[in-house]
């Protein structure tokens, strides 16, 4: 039988994606088709006739309204049981210019998938990440890259994607925390030894937080990146921070978001956001997953050139630009250096008050140095940061908190 929509069911709808469109604007300070917008989401055993929702239209329903909300051109998916799962999703989407497909190599239903947008994104590369991978360590699902080169406003650039789901922290909950420990090094050594130029985002179900981990408040398993930040930065690390949870059981951060630095300066800081898209779909949890989607953004607009290699060594000590200005809460600063200096960088006051030393007196190597400013204790105002060095050198730049 034909369903007829009444008024109020249509004014229903109508509601559902404003609210769906207000959590992502929230976001933004740019236009959609100026940015690429990435976004990983657990879809709990979607296609599986065994686990997960009992109704599986229900569920391809949400899965559905969710993506047709967020109109990202990247999606990193966990939990989905074949291709024709994927299929069925691209094909009930409301543009037809999206694909997807599935990790074939994974041989159970429990795997990753992406699903992109043709009008921005062409496909280049894929498959599983088998260097110096141990099948064991990531639960029978090795890593799932996706280089593609993407075209938005006029730009252009290669990157690589990798989905990951890693192990739960089930059954002996201290092995299954090695287990993450071990995975999450193997895949730092392979980024360092076979993918030092690429400009990567590895983002997933990382099954554990980035302060402690979700297992007796361990050490997080993914310290090494978040260590290294002269090559990477974890940017759903603020979630975790702003007390953000993207699962609906639990108050853990455990999906997660990692960029090398050869997207540092394409990242908008502040876009990292957890879509509560059980603040509008009814019984989320039982009806459509137990995670939610995690969401970013990256700034193809002109302001910002993509053509850098941070890979040669400055020829002077430099104070760049912060990026973005005005910001709120956070902003990246950039320096360089063209030899190993001890450096002091400092955020100060309208009045001339030192109100944030982010660096005191610390030995930095040669090279470009990204480092996060978080300003959500401080009221919008001008703001300077000063990098000095143990030479005397001594570099002023001001910045603008809008709050």
């Amino acid at each position: 039988m034909r369903r007829v929509l009444t008024i109020a069911a249509i004014a229903i709808i109508v509601l559902l994606n404003s609210l769906a469109s207000a959590q992502i604007a929230s976001t933004q300070q740019l236009p959609q088709d100026q940015t690429l917008e990435v976004v990983t989401w657990n879809l709990e055993w979607f296609g599986s006739t065994s686990y997960g929702p009992a109704d599986e239209n229900l569920q391809l329903q949400n899965v559905v309204k969710v993506l047709d909300s967020l109109k990202a051109d990247i999606y990193a998916l966990q939990e989905v049981s074949d291709q024709q799962s994927v299929d069925q999703i691209v094909s009930h989407l409301s543009l037809p210019s999206y694909h997807g497909f599935v990790a074939d190599y994974i041989t159970y239903n429990q795997k990753m998938a992406f699903i992109y947008n043709t009008e921005t994104v062409d496909s280049l590369t894929s498959g599983a990440i088998t260097e110096s991978m141990n099948d064991y360590y990531w639960a029978s699902r090795l890593p799932f890259q996706f280089t593609f080169k993407v075209h938005i406003n006029g730009e252009t650039a290669n990157i690589m994607a990798v989905d990951i789901h890693a192990k739960a922290n089930t059954g002996d909950q201290s092995l299954s925390y090695r287990r993450r420990i071990e995975a999450a090094e193997s895949i730092y050594q392979y980024f360092q030894n076979n993918r030092p130029d690429t400009r990567i985002i590895m983002l997933g179900d990382y099954n554990d937080d980035m302060d402690v981990s979700i297992f007796n408040d361990q050490p997080t398993p993914y310290q090494l990146f978040l260590d290294d930040t002269q090559h990477y930065k974890v940017v759903t690390k603020a979630l975790t921070d702003d007390g953000k949870s993207s699962n609906v059981y639990y108050d853990n951060m455990i999906d997660h978001i990692t960029i090398s630095n050869e997207l540092f300066n394409r990242y908008i800081d502040g876009s990292e956001a957890v879509f509560m898209a059980d603040d509008w779909i009814a019984s989320y949890s039982s009806t459509t997953s137990d995670h939610r989607p995690v969401w970013t953004r990256f700034d193809f607009s002109s302001a910002t050139p993509i053509h850098t290699d941070e890979n040669e060594l400055p020829r002077q000590t430099i104070l760049k630009p912060n990026y973005p200005n005005p910001f709120n809460p956070s902003t990246s600063l950039t320096f360089e250096l063209a030899e190993p200096k001890q450096v002091s960088l400092q955020i100060i006051n309208i009045q001339g008050t030192t109100v944030s030393s982010p660096l005191y007196h610390q030995h930095m190597p040669a090279g470009v140095h990204h480092i996060r400013f978080n300003a959500i204790d401080l009221p919008s105002g001008i703001y300077f940061y000063r990098l000095t060095t143990r030479q005397g050198e001594s570099f002023t730049r001001k910045m603008l908190l809008l709050k």
